[in-house]
């Protein structure tokens, strides 16, 4: 089976989370010490059960983990029974639960509704006070059984065992669980749970299984039954991530947005804001991560005058938040018209009178000012005469009643 104009660039650097190779889950996919080759229908497909009588317990076959609860059931990638003889099956013969392994040859069958199946396992190390860490596992759903969302996973410092058939009464409350909504719906295909959980310090034990009321967080049905394979706890530790470009840029009728990073898979979604004062930043539109490396957005609600700040809001999935640098971008104008440009002495500049533009700012490159030239009111042509500035690179701004209008290089020669 499968697993599922003024442009303006800088290069910046950010710091999220990423994951080293550091599992703390000892046997995370069900490979090691198994007890049973896979080759016949006795050995290969025997059930393990919690409640003496209905088989072997999950420790009787499978090395570091243990089961609570009443029968999660260790499966191999073998021919196991034919179909009709009561017995599930993990690939090929009985459609009621079918399903290649993610990785390896076993992975785990267990319950989702009233009659509650967990697996439990000491990690390989006490998970530190204040330190972050990914919980992930793989899920794919049973053909015949009912879609869930209530899988999670219950971190203790001692060895936590939820006995008997149902769900534990009173249930702890699992730190780490699936999402609210979040079904697990796919038969064919292996779903990844993924999130980030804070360790309060010591804990040594998770259980991972069912700890919904069946009413509240089965899709329509009396229960499910999954699949589980490949469960990783790993901590995270700071990687710079580097943010190649971020350009901002005026056009006709909108403001576009481009901005490029290296990828990682620790990052959430994008967030544009926007201000007028460098202060007062806010949200005009989000933007999920997604496996390309350069996105776009484009803003329509344009300024008229004055300069507009764009900057980002990167949010990586650990909830870390870092920030772009803040990029101004002027309106588009196409009522300004500067000719020639380079010049030699005179610069004509057309005004559109809409435009309120009530002074010509003329700086170096650094933002000393180099000449100014007042405007009068509704004037539609300005000849500025500049013999005596010495040749090279300036900015000249259209200021208006609320700021600058319009910024543009100008070249003399």
């Amino acid at each position: 089976m499968l697993t599922r104009s003024l442009c303006l660039s800088f290069i910046f650097l950010f710091f999220t989370f990423s994951t080293p190779a550091q599992n703390l889950v000892p046997n995370p996919s069900f490979e090691d010490n198994v007890s049973f080759d896979g080759s016949t229908f006795n050995d290969g497909c025997a059930w393990t059960s919690y409640v003496t009588g209905f088989g072997d317990k999950l420790e009787d076959r499978l090395s570091d983990w243990y089961q609570g609860g009443m029968s999660p059931d260790l499966f191999s990638i073998c021919d196991c029974a034919p179909t009709g003889t009561g017995t599930f099956a993990c690939d090929g013969y009985n459609t009621s639960a079918n399903q290649t392994p993610r990785t390896g040859r076993h992975c785990i069958w267990m319950r989702c509704y009233w009659l509650a199946d967990y697996i439990g396992v000491r990690l390989k190390a006490p998970l530190q006070a204040g330190q972050s860490y990914v919980v992930s596992f793989w899920a794919s759903r049973s053909e015949s059984a009912d879609a869930s969302d209530g899988l999670g996973i219950y971190f203790s410092p001692t060895k936590y065992v939820p006995s008997g058939f149902g769900l534990p009464s009173p249930a702890p409350v699992p730190q780490f669980r699936n999402a609210t909504g979040n079904y697990i719906t796919d038969t064919d295909n292996w779903t990844k749970i993924e999130g980030i959980y804070t360790a309060s310090g010591g804990e040594q034990y998770m259980m991972l299984g069912y700890w919904e009321p069946v009413e509240d967080h089965t899709n329509g049905g009396t229960g499910a039954d999954v699949f589980i394979d490949d469960v990783s706890i790993e901590p995270f530790v700071p990687l710079p991530i580097t943010l190649v470009s971020f350009q901002v840029q005026a056009l006709p009728n909108a403001v576009q947005l481009t901005w490029q990073l290296n990828p990682t898979s620790q990052i959430t979604h994008f967030e544009v804001q926007k201000a007028t004062d460098l202060l007062t930043f806010e949200t005009i539109h989000q933007v999920a991560y997604h496996s390309q490396e350069v996105y776009t957005f484009e803003e329509t609600a344009l300024p008229t005058e004055g300069i507009t700040y764009y900057r980002l809001k990167i949010v990586a999935a650990s909830g870390e938040v870092t920030y772009s640098q803040p990029q101004a971008v002027f309106p588009y104008s196409s009522q300004f018209v500067m000719s020639p440009n380079p010049f030699h002495t005179n610069l004509t500049i057309t005004l559109d009178s809409k435009a309120l533009a009530r002074e010509i700012i003329i700086t170096d490159m650094v933002g000393k000012v180099i000449h100014t030239h007042l405007l009068q009111e509704n004037t539609s042509v300005v000849v500025l005469s500049l013999p005596r500035i010495e040749s090279g690179i300036y900015l000249l701004k259209v200021v208006g009643r609320k700021g600058v209008i319009l910024q543009e290089k100008i070249v003399k020669q």
